[in-house]
């Protein structure tokens, strides 16, 4: 209910973790915290937590592959019986119907009572919003403000990244000692004394009991 979320950036050695900061009507804190892992991933925050990474891959200057990895700490996906995948062009890989050519099924009617954008599905709904910028967009118009808190820190690590890298520093994200199994998003109401920069991290219960269970089906 509140559309005027605060936005705080927290450093890591990975990237980043961002998070909304809203007041629900009862006056406690809500925190939407996702995570941007250099250079190219980004887990979106849920309930309680989240690992599924979105991973936007550039294939040439014009195009780039979206590649969606779930994780599960108990194990596998399940697979339901007599269910085959159709042919696909890359194994695991989602065949597009909803394409610019016919403005991503847009479904008018659904538009005016159900969906702002009337565009099934938020990965569709990207799409239509980035596409629609064309293959290069034209960054010296724009404005960004304080709700663009998370683009402003990601383009800076980047351009950073690649001026250290020509001078033989190591980008973020590289050391192979860092647990990268326990990165999580999260999204929870705060108790009266939590901080949200604990969440999903080894001082939170719910990321010991997951850390825990995939334990224990690993073993």
């Amino acid at each position: 209910m509140d559309r005027y979320p605060r936005l705080e950036v927290q450093d890591t050695p990975y990237g980043f973790r961002y998070a909304g900061i809203r007041q629900t009507p009862s006056g406690h804190t809500h925190i939407r915290m996702s995570v941007f892992i250099m250079p190219i991933g980004t887990i979106v925050a849920n309930i309680p937590l989240a690992s599924n990474i979105l991973m936007v891959v550039p294939i040439d200057d014009h195009t780039c592959w979206r590649w969606g990895v779930t994780r599960r700490a108990g194990g596998g996906l399940p697979r339901i019986p007599g269910m085959q995948p159709p042919p696909q062009r890359v194994p695991g890989g989602a065949e597009r119907t909803a394409l610019p050519e016919n403005d991503y099924l847009i479904d008018r009617q659904k538009q005016r009572t159900e969906s702002y954008t009337g565009i099934q599905g938020i990965g569709t709904q990207d799409l239509a919003v980035t596409e629609s910028m064309g293959p290069i967009y034209d960054r010296t118009s724009e404005h960004l403000g304080t709700t663009d808190l998370a683009i402003i820190r990601m383009r800076r690590l980047l351009i950073k990244a690649a001026e250290d890298l020509q001078k033989g520093i190591d980008p973020p994200g590289t050391d192979p000692a860092y647990p990268y199994r326990e990165i999580r998003s999260a999204e929870k109401i705060l108790g009266p004394v939590e901080d949200w920069t604990k969440l999903a991290t080894r001082d939170e219960p719910a990321l010991l009991e997951e850390l825990e269970l995939a334990g224990a089906t690993a073993g």
